[in-house]
């Protein structure tokens, strides 16, 4: 029996303020105190780690993916029970977490960027943006999603902070899909419903102006603003186009047709929606043309050129917009199809002055090679490859069959496979 002086709390409610307002403060002590050395900031930590980012212990609770919250689960009220004013919706199972989440300071500490990672990882849900508010009396704790509501400024600015900002976005959205979410509870079979079609687009292209966002950093007159910025936009191009094969094989094992089919639905809705959320290719194809431009070098400077202190960063560009033009052929073909561009422009100067280079010491042989794996895969995917076309020096197909037959690449030599397949769709017209 509780003592008369006593009042009752509930346990979610205690261990959201236990874990939000006492042990998160301990990151803020990151030297030793004492004898034994032991670094408070380590413990909670740790101490963290461990209750936040294992379903079914301490406060993280087991979710449904990218499915939302099933009203009348097991997990108790969804709101709180004396609240009449909240939503009656279900949307999430771990609404603390969610509020821990917006209060962690993950461009400015490593381990509560570690820790925000790891939840993210173990509970899906909450990069989705279906959170629900949690509250206590009239005040409500958590009341929007992560992206909206999160301590990051994704404006393109040349800071330190921003860079850690846009590089923790990429490490959130490179995050696997959670594709076991999408088969029905102990079962080998799919779900016939989809998840919300904002659970998709938050987890590629959040909301949270990607667009102008992305365009502004791409456009920048700093390299370093327009590096970090292309790796961003490319984990998200590269998450889009995991999830549209999950979906695309969603939609054959349910054998789905083609008018009826709800994850065909969901799936051309994601794909409308994403167009709206990407910077023009125009801007991808303005951003290559201007690292083309610094990759002429005059014939016979190939090794004065390799010294050059940037070097490495003109290749670091080009590799990232050449990756860029492959990401969108494959992932927005109709877009691409608009602005007409001929990419056999891309195969000028991929050999430019390159003999002798490559084996200097610091020279970007890695980074050539893998611009040409991309310039590879774009070709196999574009339908626009004109072999009539005259790149450089050298006409098209015989710049194509150079790059396909150099033995000094063996990331190349290594990928038959996208050489025979883009011969095979491209054949005719070389006879042609």
């Amino acid at each position: 029996m509780r003592p008369p002086y006593t009042t009752y709390v509930d346990q979610p409610l205690l261990a959201h303020v236990f874990t939000n307002e006492q042990i998160t403060k301990l990151y803020n002590r990151s030297t030793g105190e004492g004898s034994d050395d032991e670094i408070p900031a380590d413990l909670a930590h740790h101490f963290l780690l461990a209750i936040c980012t294992h379903p079914g212990v301490g406060v993280c609770f087991k979710d449904r993916g990218w499915y939302p919250r099933v009203a009348g689960d097991d997990m108790g009220p969804i709101q709180g029970s004396n609240d009449e004013t909240a939503p009656k919706s279900a949307l999430i199972y771990n609404k603390i977490l969610a509020h821990l989440l917006k209060t962690l300071k993950v461009n400015e500490d490593p381990r509560q960027q570690e820790l925000a990672l790891r939840i993210f990882s173990a509970c899906p849900e909450l990069v989705c943006g279906c959170v629900a508010p949690l509250y206590c009396g009239s005040h409500c704790l958590t009341k929007s999603s992560y992206w909206s509501s999160a301590p990051l400024t994704l404006e393109p600015r040349l800071s330190s902070k921003w860079i850690a900002n846009i590089a923790f976005f990429g490490n959130v959205i490179s995050l696997p899909a959670p594709e076991e979410s999408f088969f029905l509870p102990g079962s080998p079979l799919y779900q016939p419903t989809p998840p919300p079609l904002s659970s998709f687009l938050e987890n590629t292209f959040p909301s949270v102006n990607t667009k102008a966002h992305f365009s502004r950093g791409i456009l920048s007159t700093s390299p370093l603003v327009q590096h970090c910025t292309a790796l961003a936009l490319a984990k998200c191009l590269t998450k889009y186009s995991g999830v549209l094969r999950i979906v695309r094989k969603t939609e054959f094992e349910l054998e789905e047709g083609e008018s009826n089919g709800q994850w065909k639905k969901r799936r051309n809705e994601l794909e409308l929606e994403a167009r709206r959320r990407v910077p023009d290719f125009q801007v991808i194809i303005a951003f290559s043309q201007k690292t083309g431009e610094y990759i002429q070098v005059a014939p016979g400077d190939a090794i004065v050129a390799a010294r050059q202190p940037g070097k490495v960063r003109i290749a670091m560009l080009a590799e990232s917009s050449t990756r860029l033009l492959w990401l969108y052929h494959l992932c927005f073909p109709s877009l691409v199809a608009e602005a007409r561009f001929d990419v056999g422009k891309l195969l000028q100067n991929l050999f430019d002055n390159e003999a002798g280079a490559e084996h200097i010491a610091g020279s970007t042989s890695g980074l050539d090679t893998l611009r040409r794996l991309h310039v590879l895969r774009l070709l196999r995917e574009s339908d626009q490859f004109l072999w009539s076309s005259k790149s450089g020096e050298f006409r098209t197909q015989e710049t194509y069959l150079k790059l396909t037959s150099s033995a000094r690449n063996p990331l190349i030599y290594q990928h038959p496979p996208t050489c025979l397949r883009f011969c095979r769709r491209h054949g005719d017209s070389r006879r042609n």
